[in-house]
């Protein structure tokens, strides 16, 4: 209760603050389709919507009537809630596959009677299925962990002349620096450097589409020495980063004009100097 003002101010701010309000837009994260929901629950889910409709029919104990209701009311409101007109309705998976879990193991159980030594037996093997039919998708989170390990794909893994320039940077830039780089590298140097850049997150960057076609025009040579001028002087930006991603997209002209702060291998820092003012 005492923290609601708190609330109020924080959803208040988000709403009204420019910025803010720019990046909330934005800021979606919209769930799956209900067809992917129950594929990648099953079987768990199918289990759990047997048990649901078992619980619905028969009186059960308080006591295990009142577990099984929180679990049922949990998955059911959730899933609602991942389907209602809200920007982060995604968020609500968190957790939701507790309760799944739970309750299609109950509803596995309900499809035997254990109280014979063959029902028993059925039941068991019935575990054993449902285990087995839940195994391959951690198989392909592994498959895929590996596979990115092994070819060193650069969506998980930085050079080394990268991860120094990335040191350089957090050491000798600004707090407050502003850097240029591609849309992979942007992703990486807010989390090594603490320090700004045009383009990163596609969620967090406010109006990102935009920032995006700009980074992307700009290492594509799409834009003139001018405009690139202008662009500096008007976004505010302090430093160029020009590694392996950026050398991917292209080499802008500009660049020979620009002053270099640090260059190791592949990587090169270029400062923005007061020009064309």
């Amino acid at each position: 209760m005492f923290a609601g003002p708190i609330v109020l101010y924080q959803y208040w701010v988000i709403n009204f603050d420019p910025l803010l309000s720019a990046w909330n837009k934005q800021n979606q994260t919209p769930s799956p389709p209900f067809w992917d929901l129950i594929i990648s629950m099953a079987p768990a889910f199918i289990f759990a919507v047997i048990f649901t409709i078992k619980f619905i029919r028969e009186i059960r104990s308080q006591d295990s009537g009142m577990k099984s209701a929180l679990l049922l009311i949990w998955i059911w409101i959730g899933i609602i809630l991942l389907y209602v007109p809200f920007g982060l309705q995604r968020r609500f998976m968190m957790g939701l596959y507790v309760p799944v879990t739970i309750l299609g193991v109950l509803g596995l159980s309900l499809l035997f009677n254990p109280n014979s030594r063959k029902r028993r037996a059925r039941l068991w093997l019935s575990y054993i299925l449902l285990l087995v039919l839940v195994i391959p998708t951690n198989i392909v989170v592994l498959l895929a962990a590996n596979h990115g390990i092994k070819t060193l794909d650069p969506k998980l893994f930085l050079t080394q002349e990268e991860a120094k320039a990335f040191s350089w940077l957090e050491v000798n830039s600004d707090p407050n620096a502003l850097i240029l780089a591609s849309p992979d590298t942007g992703m990486f140097i807010p989390a090594h450097t603490g320090r700004r850049v045009i383009y990163g997150h596609p969620f967090e960057t406010v109006d990102a589409e935009e920032q995006e076609a700009f980074v992307e025009d700009f290492f594509l040579g799409h834009l003139t020495e001018p405009e690139a001028i202008s662009e500096f002087n008007q976004r505010g930006i302090d430093y160029i980063f020009f590694g392996p991603r950026e050398r991917s997209l292209g080499t802008p002209a500009i660049l020979r004009d620009l002053r270099e702060v640090y260059a190791d291998g592949e990587v090169i820092i270029y400062i923005i100097d007061p020009i064309g003012e």
